[in-house]
């Protein structure tokens, strides 16, 4: 460390900070640590100490040496730094939380089984529990189909966000009662959501793996049939990782642990943020609905105006006015929308105004945050901005993949309506990561820099 140089100020003749008022020594001390010797024979006398003595009781000299934090943590390998994690998670508390969460899911399963065993007992038999539990998790589905007519496909990502508050529940649920008390500090929370991420979304996939369905007829519809379907492996390993790890984070994650680790802190920070975002969106959806619902016949989703399936609609449409009010492009009923295409689009004065509402209503949130990063982290570094902004792009990503709904089919199966057509509502993946880190880097540095500047 360049002694000259800290915090970027010039210390070579001060005893204190000029910015913190906190003593040079404490400064350049920050990374130092003292740790005793193995061997406790004196280099000065050569005479044999007790292990837990810090000066020799013969001549004095000390028994321990001085270094370097930063130098011991970066001899640590990828493959000991894994080692380290698995040395801190629980994973008695791991294999507890996720199969009661399994549990649960099995439970509610059974449930909607019975239930569309009653409703649509000529399909029922297709339909087993761990299909149910896939569903609940998003997962995407493939269904190929032959008839006496021809055959064709249909490749469905239902991606219904009202569908997770099943899983979420259980998840946080079992974390509540079989992990809680288990996460003692940062390391141990991380390594625990990790370890629990892994762990269900294996679960999922393996259940992939076996609820593969090929059936056929020669009774229904008046003409025979075959039918396979089946849930994609790599889509309900990431769902339930993802799932399983953030669900896990969130439960155990205290605001104690903030000064353990920053890049911990600073990923608890956004999701903060983002749940701030996308909840206060999600309110203002609501109660506009409630007063005037003309905004979703211009979103050709007249449909769902009310009752039930106006409940399970808003979650939805608040994700992709998020998504918009942080810059990114979304297609709704294949309709796509953006910053730069709005004001030229078809929709209504007042559409437009909601939509210019939620970006200055994001813009505002993400500013106030950097500006509190500064006054947080205390340094002109913008290191924190960085790593903040990673972490919400990742966020937001996740939100992409799990809102993400596309029909697309070129048979007619059971007489669904979607017959020849594709249904989009979206908002792609890549380029919402790449556009979300840009635009809250941008917006955070503003209000980090504005807090700097007073």
């Amino acid at each position: 460390m360049d002694e000259k140089k800290i915090d970027n100020m010039n210390y070579s003749y001060s005893n204190y900070s000029k910015k913190t008022g906190k003593p040079t020594r404490k400064i350049k001390n920050n990374n130092l640590t003292l740790e005793t010797k193995e061997d406790k024979l004196c280099s000065s006398c050569n005479k044999e100490n007790n292990p837990k003595d810090n000066y020799c009781k013969f001549c004095g000299n000390e028994l321990y040496e001085i270094v370097s934090l930063k130098s011991s943590e970066t001899k640590l390998d990828l493959k000991s730094k894994i080692k380290e994690l698995s040395y801190h998670a629980n994973t008695r508390g791991i294999f507890l939380t996720t199969f009661s969460t399994i549990f649960i899911l099995l439970v509610i399963s059974l449930i909607f089984k019975a239930i569309i065993t009653i409703q649509f007992n000529d399909i029922s038999y297709m339909i087993n529990p761990a299909h149910i539990m896939l569903a609940l998790n998003l997962g995407q589905i493939s269904v190929s189909m032959s008839t006496m007519m021809g055959s064709g496909f249909i490749s469905a990502n239902i991606g219904l966000l009202i569908l997770l508050i099943i899983p979420v529940l259980g998840l946080i649920i079992s974390n509540l009662i079989f992990m809680r008390k288990r996460c003692k500090d940062s390391k141990t929370t991380l390594a625990n959501s990790l370890g629990v991420g892994i762990f269900y979304g294996l679960i999922l996939a393996i259940l992939c793996t076996f609820t593969n369905v090929k059936t056929s007829s020669h009774s229904m519809l008046e003409y025979g049939y075959a039918l396979e379907y089946s849930y994609e492996f790599f889509s309900a390993l990431l769902n339930g990782f993802v799932l399983g790890f953030i669900c896990t984070y969130i439960t155990n994650y205290r605001k104690s642990y903030e000064k353990e680790n920053m890049y911990m802190s600073l990923f608890s920070n956004a999701i903060k943020i983002f749940i701030l975002g996308y909840a206060l969106v999600l309110a203002i959806l609501f109660i506009l609905t409630i007063s005037d619902s003309s905004y979703l016949n211009e979103l050709n989703m007249s449909g769902y105006s009310s009752g039930i399936d106006l409940f399970a609609v808003l979650p939805q449409i608040a994700s992709y006015m998020w998504a918009f009010a942080n810059g990114i492009s979304v297609t709704i009923i294949n309709s796509t929308v953006s910053m730069l295409s709005l004001g030229s689009s078809s929709l209504f004065g007042d559409t437009k105004l909601m939509f210019y509402a939620m970006g200055a209503l994001s813009a505002l949130i993400i500013l106030l945050n950097g500006y509190k990063l500064r006054f947080k982290y205390d340094t002109d570094n913008i290191k924190p901005v960085i790593i903040f902004s990673i972490y919400y792009a990742f966020l937001m990503g996740m939100l992409a993949l799990f809102s993400t709904f596309i029909l697309d089919s070129n048979i007619n199966f059971f007489n669904t309506p979607s017959y020849g057509t594709t249904l989009v509502m979206q908002f792609k993946l890549f380029s919402t990561i790449i556009i979300s880190f840009i635009y809250s880097f941008v917006i955070s540095l503003i209000g980090y820099k504005l807090n700097s500047a007073d």
